[in-house]
């Protein structure tokens, strides 16, 4: 089974597009809810918050998913910038859905994204038994594995 697109709580991203700046990527793309497209978002080049240009009628919906998602992950939004990290965690699943593809299509077991330091780094594991090897090698304390295709959709 695959995926297209990765999930939070029926939110997706699609037509991503990354627009090289002179730091780290900014993507911008589609944002869909429940399959259906209610608008856009863009990432500033300056390090701002991210734009989020949805119908009207679609703000407050949105608002109610990246909110849910936000008390499972025992988070509180305090202003309209912290929903940066919303679309920060969805743009990362995306890219690592793609690295997904490609180890799935080797026959590789699984990716880890360590959060560990400052920044995420992805790790491959080829074989089942080399997963606790990088945990206790790596000293991992705060990572993510994603086996299968539902691992990249949180609902």
């Amino acid at each position: 089974m695959s995926f297209e697109h990765a999930e939070i709580h029926g939110v997706q991203i699609r037509d991503m597009v990354s627009v090289t700046g002179e730091g780290d990527p900014v993507y911008r793309g589609d944002l869909y809810l429940d399959g259906a497209n209610v608008g856009s978002f863009e990432e500033d080049p300056d390090g701002g918050p991210t734009g989020i240009f949805v119908d009207d009628d679609m703000t407050e919906k949105l608002r109610e998913r990246m909110d849910r998602y936000f008390q499972g992950e025992g988070l509180s939004v305090q202003d309209d910038d912290d929903y940066d990290l919303f679309f920060i965690r969805l743009i990362e699943m995306e890219e690592l859905l793609s690295l997904f593809r490609d180890l799935n299509g080797r026959g590789g077991f699984c990716l880890v994204a360590d959060y560990t330091d400052d920044e995420m780094v992805v790790y491959e594991v080829a074989e089942e038994e080399g997963l606790d090897q990088l945990i206790l090698e790596e000293k991992l304390e705060d990572y993510d594995v994603y086996r299968d295709f539902e691992d990249f959709v949180i609902a």
